[in-house]
């Protein structure tokens, strides 16, 4: 099924009635548009040989055509010019490098099998955010290799993501200066300006044939998500604010630019996640063409009330889709067609045998000496441990690292916060690599030393408890625990977390001292593994 749209030109309004004027900078509200809609459900590809028809394309737009004239005797269509090309999201990647079980096919494979599938068609590759953050190459990379290879493939643009800002705003810079394409931010505003950041393009144009394409980047309600030691001098415009924010870059790239088609690509999931919104008129009034999402790890392609697809992968590298758009670029006619699953899973993948693609493995190769220490063998674990034990053992440890370092000067009670397991979500039996144990703990997050004022300690998730903070108590830490009417308002209490729950402003925790620079929860894991705890 096909999606298919008709958007009077400039050119077409100057000649219509006094009253049509009005929609002059807005030429999507004039009657002559119409929009057809059908099937929601999306197809899957399950071999490389799979191929799209685009042979109805010219036929069906015509009819589209001669429909739409029936409704403004203005509108005479001219002989048609077409465009066709394939784009390629992704979005959520977090640096999945290599072929990982329970994860994606590498990047090497999907390279290979990208290019098979891009052959003799024009592409479009684009990336939605979280790319770069979660695998020990892209880590110890600091997102450089995977930026590296977006430029080999050929990306237009990439959307900045919460997990972007993990490493602070210098290391998006850095990659800036890397990457053959522009990174988007529409709404990454300054916070005392309230000017967008310098560093980020609210949009990027590129053309395929004839055809010219707008890409407008935003980021979705995401910041809580950030340690806000790395965020402090930004904000994210989100709500009405950002709807203004991209129907004017809209407006520009359509009577300014001349674009053709305009695809919306956020960093957050405007179909699905209540926490994100997503101006519905953005569609029904035709400022955008395509929306790309990010995020939340969803899979989907799927029609708003206005007939626009929404498009999310599911992270991990594991699937893309094939969504094939035609242009009539002499008839302002687009025609979307129902988004193609591409399965790159690793368990199950058509492309998992495909040979690697010569150019990414040079880019690993370059990179090597950065991470391939990380496949070392740390130790040997006996038996399964699923992510429960994982993150209650990293509390433990939490602990007990501060309590060795910092028991006679303070008063412990507790060590742990936040604790979130990524990955397989399991350390399986057997030998065990540092990279296992920093794809299960990617995140950054220094161990510190931190106080806490007795009136919101009380009322924090540390004593309230959260389903996401797992806690290693002392003896004195947990009678307060069992009864926190002994906690007083205006006592000071220590505890032993990391810079994640550190930061997070309700906790009201002051950093006093950190462990070691550059030492992280996996850190304290491997050097348990290593001891033979779990042997």
């Amino acid at each position: 099924m096909k999606k298919r749209l008709l958007v009077l030109s400039n050119l077409l309004l100057i000649s219509l009635s006094v009253t049509a004027c009005d929609s002059f900078f807005n030429p999507f509200a004039m009657s002559g548009f119409n929009s057809k809609s059908s099937d929601t459900q999306s197809s899957e590809i399950t071999s490389s040989s799979d191929d799209q028809s685009t042979s109805s394309v010219e036929n069906s737009s015509s009819s589209q055509m001669s429909t739409s004239n029936a409704s403004s005797s203005s509108f005479v269509p001219v002989e048609p010019n077409y465009v066709s090309f394939n784009i390629y999201p992704f979005n959520d990647t977090h640096g999945n490098v290599l072929d990982t079980p329970g994860e994606g096919i590498s990047l090497s494979k999907t390279a290979t099998a990208l290019k098979e599938l891009s052959e003799d068609k024009e592409t479009i590759y684009i990336s939605q955010g979280d790319m770069w953050q979660g695998s020990i190459e892209s880590n110890y990379t600091r997102g450089n290799l995977v930026t590296e290879w977006m430029n080999e493939m050929g990306f237009v643009s990439m959307t900045v993501g919460n997990h972007e800002f993990d490493w602070g705003q210098d290391v998006i810079i850095e990659n800036i200066g890397i990457a053959d394409f522009p990174m988007l931010g529409i709404n990454v505003m300054q916070r005392y300006s309230q000017a967008r950041v310098s560093y980020l393009e609210p949009s990027a144009t590129f053309t395929r044939g004839d055809a010219k394409i707008g890409v407008i980047g935003a980021i979705g309600n995401c910041l809580s998500s950030i340690s806000s030691s790395k965020v402090q001098d930004i904000y994210f415009a989100t709500d009405d604010e950002l709807t203004k924010l991209v129907k004017d870059e809209s407006n520009r790239l359509r009577n300014e630019e001349h674009c053709d088609f305009i695809i919306y690509s956020i960093h957050g999931s405007a179909s699905t996640d209540e926490a994100d919104y997503y101006d519905l008129s953005l569609s029904s009034g035709h400022y955008v063409d395509l929306v790309l999402e990010g995020h939340t790890h969803q899979k989907y392609a799927e029609l708003d009330e206005a007939g626009v697809y929404h498009v999310q992968c599911a992270g991990n590298n594991l699937n893309t889709y094939q969504i094939t758009v035609n242009v009539d670029v002499n008839n302002h006619v687009v025609e979307v067609d129902t988004p193609v699953a591409i399965n790159l899973s690793y368990a199950n993948s058509p492309y998992n045998n495909y040979p690697n693609d010569s150019a990414t493995e040079a880019l690993l190769d370059k990179y090597h000496d950065d991470y391939a220490f990380a496949y070392d063998t740390v130790g040997t674990v006996a038996s399964r441990k699923n992510s429960t034990e994982l993150k209650s053992k990293i509390a433990d440890l939490y602990l007990e690292a501060g309590l060795t370092k910092w028991s006679s000067d303070y008063d412990i009670m507790l060590g742990g916060g936040y604790i979130s397991c990524r990955g397989t979500g399991y350390l399986p039996a057997g030998q065990v690599t540092y990279a296992q144990l920093a794809g299960l703990f990617p995140f950054d997050n220094e161990i510190v030393l931190c106080s806490v004022m007795g009136y919101y300690l009380r009322t924090s998730n540390f004593i309230k408890g959260h389903s996401d903070y797992y806690i290693g108590w002392t003896p004195y830490g947990q009678s307060l625990k069992d009864d926190p009417t002994t906690i007083k308002n205006y006592d000071t209490y220590y505890l032993v977390t990391d810079t994640y729950s550190s930061d997070y402003a309700r906790n009201h925790l002051t950093v006093i001292e950190t462990l070691k620079t550059r030492y992280y929860a996996r850190d304290l894991l491997a050097e348990y593994i290593k001891a033979g705890n779990w042997a």
